[in-house]
């Protein structure tokens, strides 16, 4: 039998192990600037949001979170974005990069992974404002701080969840902890099925697992499993749908938490993202830059150059016309004080 000191190490060692990390996925190279080599940067949940916003040309803060090896292209931007948190779920989820052409994995901040429901309602929000025809939907406790009326409405989970029963043979309907992950699961699955179903305009996806730890050891083998095969569907599918992507997943190693002595300078970069969605339409607010808002400004600046042109070389023509008397003219046309002409 193990000793309390041993089990207090292996206690120890198992809590040093466990390492929250994000992985960032984009359908393209030419939406992102970066390397896809591992780096040891910990990302935080303000910086990635902030690489959201970019990608998706929404305002947004310079300067907000950490900096990050990864960087949004000034031009290119992204059709939808989806994000896919799991709490205490750190590993076992293996994302596979199929037809995306960057993928990369940091280590992400656990202490500022409370913030994340405040940043998916500032990106929700913001998307909305800009793109109306936008598809929002939400699965999942992330979805608390919300605009419910903003989310595009998922279909009904009953057969899904149907179907994970089935397919999850070990869980037991009447466990409450089985039936709150397979809710869950099934909920995400159904933004799945929006991502495949209702695309209009920009897309912005969001859905979350809370937990395996309150499932039996002998199912959360078999839960695993099917938590990995639809975040690869949802991931798969949003590329499918959109072309041009954004994709993070979350995995952390215990539940969603802010560290006290970050808490003030998470709330304020969270009411800065706030006003910043609230006010997308001020113009004091940075614009980021595309496509058509360079091909108007070089219009104009074209067009202001050629102008100007126009009108230095007509009066620099006017100014070297010769407005002396014409002697041979004035010599045809003299006449005589008797009113003749002169031979």
């Amino acid at each position: 039998m193990m000793k309390p000191t041993a089990m207090a190490v292996v206690s120890v060692l198992a809590t040093l192990a466990a390492a929250s990390q994000v992985t960032v996925s984009f359908s393209e190279s030419k939406l992102v600037q970066g390397s896809m080599k591992d780096v040891s940067v910990e990302a935080d949940v303000a910086s990635l949001s902030h690489l959201a916003m970019e990608s998706l040309a929404l305002p947004q803060l310079s300067g907000v979170g950490r900096p990050l090896p990864i960087v949004a292209d000034l031009i290119a931007h992204t059709n939808a974005f989806g994000f896919v948190l799991l709490e205490n779920i750190d590993s076992g989820v293996s994302l596979q990069k199929g037809q995306y052409a960057f993928q990369k994995t940091l280590g992400l901040e656990d202490a500022s992974s409370g913030q994340f429901t405040q940043l998916a309602h500032v990106l929700a929000k913001g998307i909305k404002q800009k793109h109306s025809q936008s598809v929002v939907s939400c699965s999942g406790v992330v979805c608390a701080d919300m605009d419910k009326t903003a989310l595009t409405s998922l279909s009904d989970a009953a057969a899904k969840e149907a179907a994970l029963w089935s397919e999850l043979s070990d869980l037991d309907k009447n466990n409450k902890d089985d039936a709150k992950f397979v809710s869950e699961l099934a909920n995400m699955r159904s933004v799945v099925e929006s991502i495949n179903s209702q695309k209009s305009g920009k897309g912005f996806f969001v859905s979350s697992i809370s937990t395996l730890a309150n499932l039996a050891p002998t199912k959360q083998t078999a839960a695993l499993v099917a938590v990995s095969k639809t975040v690869n569907d949802f991931h798969r599918s949003l590329q499918a749908a959109y072309g041009r992507v954004g994709f993070q997943l979350l995995q952390l190693s215990g539940p969603m938490k802010i560290d006290i002595k970050v808490l003030s300078a998470s709330m304020a970069v969270s009411r800065q993202l706030t006003a910043l969605a609230a006010n997308s339409s001020n113009a004091s607010l940075p614009t980021p830059l595309t496509v058509e808002s360079i091909a108007e400004y070089q219009v104009i600046l074209w067009s202001s150059v050629i102008l100007v042109t126009i009108i230095i070389f007509a009066v620099s023509t006017m100014t070297s016309i010769d407005a002396s008397r014409d002697n041979l003219l004035y010599a045809k046309f003299l006449t005589d004080p008797n009113g003749r002409k002169n031979d």
